[in-house]
Protein backbone atom coordinates (compact mmCIF):
# COMPACT_ATOMS: atom_id res chain seq x y z
CA UNK A 1 0.00 0.00 0.00
CA UNK A 2 1.88 2.83 -0.93
CA UNK A 3 -1.86 5.96 0.23
CA UNK A 4 -2.38 9.00 -0.53
CA UNK A 5 -2.92 12.39 1.09
CA UNK A 6 -0.74 13.13 4.17
CA UNK A 7 -2.62 14.19 7.33
CA UNK A 8 -1.21 16.81 9.89
CA UNK A 9 -0.59 14.38 12.60
CA UNK A 10 1.56 12.49 10.10
CA UNK A 11 3.71 15.39 9.57
CA UNK A 12 4.18 15.81 12.87
CA UNK A 13 4.83 12.52 13.79
CA UNK A 14 7.35 12.52 10.80
CA UNK A 15 9.11 15.57 12.44
CA UNK A 16 9.55 14.08 15.60
CA UNK A 17 10.56 10.61 14.57
CA UNK A 18 13.47 12.92 12.35
CA UNK A 19 14.53 14.34 14.80
CA UNK A 20 14.70 11.25 16.89
CA UNK A 21 16.41 9.12 14.80
CA UNK A 22 18.83 11.75 13.18
CA UNK A 23 18.96 14.51 15.58
CA UNK A 24 19.48 18.42 13.85
CA UNK A 25 21.88 18.88 16.61
CA UNK A 26 23.70 15.94 16.86
CA UNK A 27 25.62 13.42 14.51
CA UNK A 28 28.13 14.03 11.32
CA UNK A 29 27.96 17.36 9.07
CA UNK A 30 24.98 16.20 6.53
CA UNK A 31 27.83 17.64 3.66
CA UNK A 32 29.86 16.75 0.87
CA UNK A 33 33.59 16.14 2.17
CA UNK A 34 34.80 18.77 -0.35
CA UNK A 35 33.02 21.21 2.06
CA UNK A 36 35.92 22.73 4.18
CA UNK A 37 34.41 21.31 7.79
CA UNK A 38 35.99 24.65 9.75
CA UNK A 39 33.43 26.56 7.70
CA UNK A 40 30.70 25.06 8.94
CA UNK A 41 28.99 26.38 12.30
CA UNK A 42 27.83 23.88 14.65
CA UNK A 43 24.04 24.22 15.70
CA UNK A 44 24.59 24.21 19.42
CA UNK A 45 26.06 27.80 19.13
CA UNK A 46 22.60 28.76 17.57
CA UNK A 47 19.75 28.02 19.74
CA UNK A 48 17.48 30.74 17.95
CA UNK A 49 17.88 27.54 14.70
CA UNK A 50 15.37 24.95 16.28
CA UNK A 51 12.97 27.71 16.25
CA UNK A 52 13.76 29.00 12.41
CA UNK A 53 13.53 24.68 11.56
CA UNK A 54 10.34 24.14 13.02
CA UNK A 55 9.06 27.41 11.49
CA UNK A 56 10.13 26.41 7.98
CA UNK A 57 8.67 22.69 9.07
CA UNK A 58 5.26 24.47 9.73
CA UNK A 59 5.50 26.55 6.62
CA UNK A 60 6.78 24.08 4.28
CA UNK A 61 3.27 21.33 5.28
CA UNK A 62 0.93 24.20 4.40
CA UNK A 63 2.06 24.74 0.89
CA UNK A 64 2.17 22.05 -2.32
CA UNK A 65 5.36 19.58 -1.91
CA UNK A 66 7.14 21.31 -4.39
CA UNK A 67 6.98 25.04 -2.67
CA UNK A 68 7.74 22.90 0.99
CA UNK A 69 11.03 21.84 -0.82
CA UNK A 70 11.79 25.24 -1.77
CA UNK A 71 11.76 26.52 1.73
CA UNK A 72 13.77 23.71 2.65
CA UNK A 73 16.12 23.90 0.61
CA UNK A 74 16.91 27.38 1.27
CA UNK A 75 17.18 26.63 4.73
CA UNK A 76 19.87 24.16 3.82
CA UNK A 77 21.67 26.48 2.41
CA UNK A 78 22.34 28.33 5.63
CA UNK A 79 22.33 24.99 7.44
CA UNK A 80 23.46 22.56 5.80
CA UNK A 81 24.08 20.19 8.59
CA UNK A 82 20.56 19.76 9.65
CA UNK A 83 19.99 16.31 9.15
CA UNK A 84 16.51 16.31 9.80
CA UNK A 85 15.75 19.05 7.12
CA UNK A 86 17.74 16.76 4.82
CA UNK A 87 14.80 13.98 5.64
CA UNK A 88 12.02 16.16 5.20
CA UNK A 89 12.91 17.27 1.85
CA UNK A 90 13.34 14.02 0.44
CA UNK A 91 10.15 13.22 1.77
CA UNK A 92 8.93 16.77 -0.02
CA UNK A 93 10.64 15.62 -3.07
CA UNK A 94 8.53 12.37 -2.84
CA UNK A 95 5.35 13.94 -2.14
CA UNK A 96 6.27 16.12 -5.54
CA UNK A 97 7.21 12.76 -7.23
CA UNK A 98 10.66 13.78 -8.08
CA UNK A 99 12.38 10.68 -6.95
CA UNK A 100 15.73 11.60 -8.45
CA UNK A 101 15.72 14.59 -6.38
CA UNK A 102 14.44 12.99 -3.23
CA UNK A 103 17.39 10.72 -3.54
CA UNK A 104 19.76 13.78 -4.21
CA UNK A 105 18.60 15.13 -0.90
CA UNK A 106 19.51 12.10 1.07
CA UNK A 107 23.16 11.31 -0.62
CA UNK A 108 25.05 13.35 1.89
CA UNK A 109 23.27 11.88 4.96
CA UNK A 110 24.33 8.30 3.22
CA UNK A 111 27.35 9.20 2.54
CA UNK A 112 28.50 10.17 6.18
CA UNK A 113 26.17 7.42 7.18
CA UNK A 114 26.52 4.34 4.65
CA UNK A 115 25.58 1.69 7.49
CA UNK A 116 22.55 3.02 8.72
CA UNK A 117 19.40 1.04 8.32
CA UNK A 118 17.08 3.68 8.42
CA UNK A 119 18.31 5.69 5.36
CA UNK A 120 18.71 1.93 3.39
CA UNK A 121 14.84 1.57 4.33
CA UNK A 122 14.30 5.02 3.46
CA UNK A 123 16.07 4.27 -0.13
CA UNK A 124 13.96 1.70 -0.93
CA UNK A 125 10.77 2.99 0.01
CA UNK A 126 11.90 5.49 -2.68
CA UNK A 127 12.77 2.96 -5.07
CA UNK A 128 9.41 1.54 -4.59
CA UNK A 129 7.81 5.42 -5.06
CA UNK A 130 9.72 4.99 -8.24
CA UNK A 131 8.42 2.04 -9.67
CA UNK A 132 12.10 -0.12 -9.01
CA UNK A 133 10.90 -2.94 -6.94
CA UNK A 134 13.59 -5.34 -7.64
CA UNK A 135 16.09 -2.89 -6.75
CA UNK A 136 13.76 -1.85 -3.76
CA UNK A 137 13.82 -5.71 -2.95
CA UNK A 138 17.72 -6.05 -3.31
CA UNK A 139 17.75 -3.33 -0.73
CA UNK A 140 15.53 -4.35 1.68
CA UNK A 141 16.97 -8.26 1.53
CA UNK A 142 20.38 -6.70 2.52
CA UNK A 143 18.92 -4.60 5.45
CA UNK A 144 16.85 -7.42 6.65
CA UNK A 145 19.54 -9.90 6.44
CA UNK A 146 21.46 -7.42 8.99
CA UNK A 147 18.76 -6.71 11.18
CA UNK A 148 15.96 -9.42 10.40
CA UNK A 149 14.42 -7.67 14.15
CA UNK A 150 14.00 -4.44 12.46
CA UNK A 151 10.26 -3.99 12.23
CA UNK A 152 10.33 -1.09 9.08
CA UNK A 153 12.71 -3.22 6.85
CA UNK A 154 10.86 -6.34 7.20
CA UNK A 155 7.77 -4.89 6.85
CA UNK A 156 8.45 -3.35 3.63
CA UNK A 157 10.20 -6.69 2.41
CA UNK A 158 6.86 -8.02 3.72
CA UNK A 159 4.89 -6.26 1.65
CA UNK A 160 6.60 -6.26 -1.77
CA UNK A 161 6.72 -10.11 -1.02
CA UNK A 162 3.23 -10.26 -0.95
CA UNK A 163 2.30 -7.77 -3.86
CA UNK A 164 4.61 -10.00 -5.57
CA UNK A 165 2.32 -13.01 -4.72
CA UNK A 166 4.15 -14.80 -2.40
CA UNK A 167 2.76 -14.39 0.91
CA UNK A 168 4.86 -17.60 2.40
CA UNK A 169 7.57 -15.48 1.67
CA UNK A 170 6.37 -12.38 3.21
CA UNK A 171 5.09 -14.55 6.43
CA UNK A 172 8.47 -15.86 6.86
CA UNK A 173 9.88 -12.01 6.84
CA UNK A 174 7.37 -11.30 9.40
CA UNK A 175 8.15 -14.08 12.00
CA UNK A 176 10.66 -13.16 13.41
CA UNK A 177 10.39 -9.55 13.39
CA UNK A 178 6.90 -10.51 15.21
CA UNK A 179 8.27 -12.25 17.67
CA UNK A 180 10.52 -8.75 18.92
CA UNK A 181 7.72 -6.22 18.25
CA UNK A 182 4.42 -8.12 18.69
CA UNK A 183 2.13 -4.90 18.33
CA UNK A 184 3.84 -3.59 15.65
CA UNK A 185 1.20 -1.99 13.70
CA UNK A 186 3.27 -2.07 10.13
CA UNK A 187 4.19 -5.84 10.64
CA UNK A 188 0.53 -6.59 11.75
CA UNK A 189 -0.83 -4.47 8.83
CA UNK A 190 0.83 -6.32 6.26
CA UNK A 191 0.22 -9.91 8.35
CA UNK A 192 -3.57 -8.79 8.02
CA UNK A 193 -2.89 -8.18 4.05
CA UNK A 194 -1.67 -11.39 3.80
CA UNK A 195 -4.19 -13.20 5.35
CA UNK A 196 -6.59 -11.22 3.10
CA UNK A 197 -4.74 -12.15 -0.08
CA UNK A 198 -5.03 -16.09 1.61
CA UNK A 199 -9.06 -15.72 2.31
CA UNK A 200 -8.18 -16.07 5.91
CA UNK A 201 -10.23 -12.96 6.36
CA UNK A 202 -10.84 -13.79 10.24
CA UNK A 203 -7.48 -14.02 10.99
CA UNK A 204 -7.42 -10.55 8.90
CA UNK A 205 -9.90 -9.41 11.31
CA UNK A 206 -8.62 -10.02 14.45
CA UNK A 207 -4.78 -8.32 13.07
CA UNK A 208 -6.51 -5.41 11.79
CA UNK A 209 -8.36 -4.84 14.74
CA UNK A 210 -5.30 -5.09 16.97
CA UNK A 211 -3.91 -2.46 14.71
CA UNK A 212 -6.51 0.37 15.02
CA UNK A 213 -6.18 -1.01 18.78
CA UNK A 214 -2.97 0.39 19.18
CA UNK A 215 -3.02 3.18 16.39
CA UNK A 216 -6.57 4.32 15.57
CA UNK A 217 -5.58 6.90 13.25
CA UNK A 218 -3.71 4.15 11.20
CA UNK A 219 -3.86 5.57 7.69
CA UNK A 220 -4.38 2.39 5.97
CA UNK A 221 -5.91 -0.51 8.26
CA UNK A 222 -9.51 0.58 7.90
CA UNK A 223 -9.50 -0.09 4.26
CA UNK A 224 -7.96 -3.64 4.87
CA UNK A 225 -10.37 -4.00 7.87
CA UNK A 226 -13.50 -2.55 5.53
CA UNK A 227 -11.95 -5.46 2.67
CA UNK A 228 -11.63 -8.31 5.41
CA UNK A 229 -15.28 -7.41 7.01
CA UNK A 230 -16.93 -7.43 3.32
CA UNK A 231 -15.62 -10.64 2.67
CA UNK A 232 -17.66 -12.16 5.52
CA UNK A 233 -20.48 -10.52 4.50
CA UNK A 234 -20.43 -8.08 6.95
CA UNK A 235 -21.33 -5.13 4.95
CA UNK A 236 -22.59 -2.36 7.25
CA UNK A 237 -19.39 -2.99 8.95
CA UNK A 238 -17.49 -2.64 6.29
CA UNK A 239 -19.31 0.76 5.43
CA UNK A 240 -17.86 1.63 8.59
CA UNK A 241 -14.16 1.31 7.71
CA UNK A 242 -14.59 2.40 4.45
CA UNK A 243 -16.25 5.49 5.35
CA UNK A 244 -13.57 6.25 8.02
CA UNK A 245 -10.77 5.78 4.88
CA UNK A 246 -12.32 8.17 2.65
CA UNK A 247 -11.69 10.46 5.25
CA UNK A 248 -8.13 9.71 6.05
CA UNK A 249 -7.49 9.16 2.37
CA UNK A 250 -10.00 11.31 0.15
CA UNK A 251 -7.56 11.27 -2.88
CA UNK A 252 -7.24 7.44 -3.05
CA UNK A 253 -9.35 5.80 -5.58
CA UNK A 254 -9.28 2.48 -4.25
CA UNK A 255 -11.30 3.58 -1.40
CA UNK A 256 -12.94 5.37 -3.30
CA UNK A 257 -14.00 2.23 -5.17
CA UNK A 258 -14.49 0.15 -1.81
CA UNK A 259 -16.88 2.57 -0.65
CA UNK A 260 -18.72 3.06 -3.69
CA UNK A 261 -19.17 -0.73 -3.98
CA UNK A 262 -20.25 -1.39 -0.76
CA UNK A 263 -22.75 1.91 -0.92
CA UNK A 264 -24.24 0.47 -4.70
CA UNK A 265 -24.04 -2.97 -2.13
CA UNK A 266 -26.82 -2.08 0.03
CA UNK A 267 -28.99 -0.44 -2.68
CA UNK A 268 -28.04 3.71 -1.59
CA UNK A 269 -27.09 4.12 -5.62
CA UNK A 270 -27.31 7.82 -5.27
CA UNK A 271 -25.28 7.92 -2.65
CA UNK A 272 -22.38 5.29 -4.21
CA UNK A 273 -22.38 7.74 -7.48
CA UNK A 274 -19.79 10.62 -6.39
CA UNK A 275 -17.75 7.94 -4.88
CA UNK A 276 -17.45 5.94 -7.53
CA UNK A 277 -17.30 8.45 -10.27
CA UNK A 278 -13.86 9.02 -8.35
CA UNK A 279 -12.77 6.02 -8.27
CA UNK A 280 -13.08 5.49 -12.57
CA UNK A 281 -10.57 8.36 -12.66
CA UNK A 282 -7.65 6.01 -11.55
CA UNK A 283 -6.34 3.15 -13.61
CA UNK A 284 -5.69 1.23 -11.18
CA UNK A 285 -9.25 0.56 -9.55
CA UNK A 286 -10.13 -1.51 -12.82
CA UNK A 287 -13.24 -2.43 -14.77
CA UNK A 288 -15.71 -2.66 -11.36
CA UNK A 289 -16.53 1.33 -11.30
CA UNK A 290 -17.01 1.77 -14.30
CA UNK A 291 -19.56 -1.11 -14.46
CA UNK A 292 -21.23 -0.11 -10.85
CA UNK A 293 -21.85 3.46 -12.07
CA UNK A 294 -23.39 2.32 -14.87
CA UNK A 295 -25.67 0.37 -13.34
CA UNK A 296 -26.45 2.71 -10.46
CA UNK A 297 -27.33 5.38 -12.98
CA UNK A 298 -29.89 3.14 -14.26
CA UNK A 299 -31.33 2.62 -10.94
CA UNK A 300 -31.53 5.94 -9.77
CA UNK A 301 -33.51 6.54 -12.40
CA UNK A 302 -30.42 8.56 -14.32
CA UNK A 303 -29.64 8.82 -18.47
CA UNK A 304 -29.75 5.60 -20.17
CA UNK A 305 -27.24 6.81 -22.76
CA UNK A 306 -25.10 7.79 -20.06
CA UNK A 307 -25.03 3.93 -18.74
CA UNK A 308 -24.35 2.35 -21.92
CA UNK A 309 -21.31 5.26 -22.48
CA UNK A 310 -19.99 3.91 -19.15
CA UNK A 311 -20.54 0.12 -19.93
CA UNK A 312 -19.04 0.56 -23.50
CA UNK A 313 -15.84 1.71 -21.62
CA UNK A 314 -15.95 -1.04 -18.84
CA UNK A 315 -16.12 -2.96 -22.16
CA UNK A 316 -12.64 -1.93 -23.16
CA UNK A 317 -11.15 -2.59 -19.86
CA UNK A 318 -12.66 -5.93 -19.30
CA UNK A 319 -14.91 -7.42 -22.59
CA UNK A 320 -15.58 -10.47 -20.24
CA UNK A 321 -17.11 -9.75 -17.70
CA UNK A 322 -20.87 -10.99 -17.68
CA UNK A 323 -21.96 -7.87 -15.69
CA UNK A 324 -21.49 -5.80 -18.69
CA UNK A 325 -23.79 -7.69 -21.11
CA UNK A 326 -26.90 -7.52 -17.81
CA UNK A 327 -25.82 -3.46 -17.40
CA UNK A 328 -25.95 -2.92 -21.14
CA UNK A 329 -29.25 -4.89 -21.58
CA UNK A 330 -30.65 -3.02 -18.97
CA UNK A 331 -29.91 0.32 -20.51
CA UNK A 332 -31.51 -1.02 -24.08
CA UNK A 333 -34.63 -1.44 -22.26
CA UNK A 334 -34.75 1.82 -20.66
CA UNK A 335 -33.94 3.52 -24.11
CA UNK A 336 -36.77 0.89 -25.46
CA UNK A 337 -34.59 -1.38 -27.63
CA UNK A 338 -36.56 -4.36 -26.63
CA UNK A 339 -34.76 -6.70 -29.20
CA UNK A 340 -30.81 -5.41 -27.96
CA UNK A 341 -31.70 -5.58 -24.52
CA UNK A 342 -33.06 -9.10 -25.11
CA UNK A 343 -30.00 -9.97 -27.64
CA UNK A 344 -27.49 -8.87 -25.02
CA UNK A 345 -29.49 -10.57 -21.94
CA UNK A 346 -28.76 -13.93 -23.94
CA UNK A 347 -25.23 -13.08 -24.01
CA UNK A 348 -24.74 -12.42 -20.91
CA UNK A 349 -26.55 -15.75 -20.21
CA UNK A 350 -24.02 -17.57 -22.51
CA UNK A 351 -21.01 -15.91 -20.45
CA UNK A 352 -21.94 -17.66 -17.53
CA UNK A 353 -23.04 -17.17 -13.87
CA UNK A 354 -23.02 -13.98 -11.46
CA UNK A 355 -23.42 -10.85 -12.22
CA UNK A 356 -25.20 -8.19 -10.34
CA UNK A 357 -28.25 -8.68 -8.14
Amino acid sequence: TNTASARVGDQDEEVARALAALGYLTGPPAVDDSVDGATLRDPMDYPDMVARFEGVVVAARTRPPAEGAALLEAFLAEWPNVNAARMLLARAHEKAGAIDAAKAALAPLIEARPTDLSLQVRLAELDIAAGNSPEAVERLKVAHAAQPQDAGAAAMLAELHRRAGDCDAALAVLAPALARHEHSGRLLLVKGACAIDLGHFSVATRDLQQVLAADPENPDAPFLLGRALAAQGDVPGALVQFRTQVERTPLEPLAQAALGASLYDTGAFEEALPHLVLACESPKTGVEPWILRADAVLRGGGDPSEALELIDHAALLDPQDVRIAQVRSAALMAKGDVEGALREMEAALREGTGGLP
